[in-house]
């Protein structure tokens, strides 16, 4: 999963969902970096990163949310998404450009 803080909505690759057996609860309309609109499946889904702090311990971030399935390119697989802001509103994102580095936070009522 990438970060995007420019997408409005969290996405995945469309065969990631129909794999797991989900069915589109409704299509929506966007508008990517081309700025053509495009109609798109919208998976009701729990969507569960994990990430690991500085001492090696995992921590699961478990959102249960509205994920845009994306067409699936031949240069990437079907474990391709962008987690979008509506994700990251449950997190704190911190980048910080001369060391390269980031810290992703989640919201402690969020996390598991």
């Amino acid at each position: 999963m990438l970060i995007d803080t420019g997408a409005e909505c969290t996405m995945v690759d469309d065969r990631t969902p129909r794999a797991l057996g989900y069915t589109p609860a409704f299509y929506t309309t966007i508008s990517g970096a081309t700025g053509t609109p495009k109609s798109l499946p919208v998976y009701q889904m729990t969507m569960i990163v994990r990430m690991i702090d500085s001492n090696g311990t995992f921590h699961d971030l478990a959102v249960s949310q509205d994920i845009v399935g994306i067409d699936p390119r031949p240069h990437r697989g079907a474990d391709f998404g962008l987690l979008g802001r509506d994700y990251l509103a449950n997190m704190r994102l911190i980048y910080d450009g001369p060391r390269g580095a980031f810290s992703l936070t989640a919201d402690a009522r969020h996390s598991s």
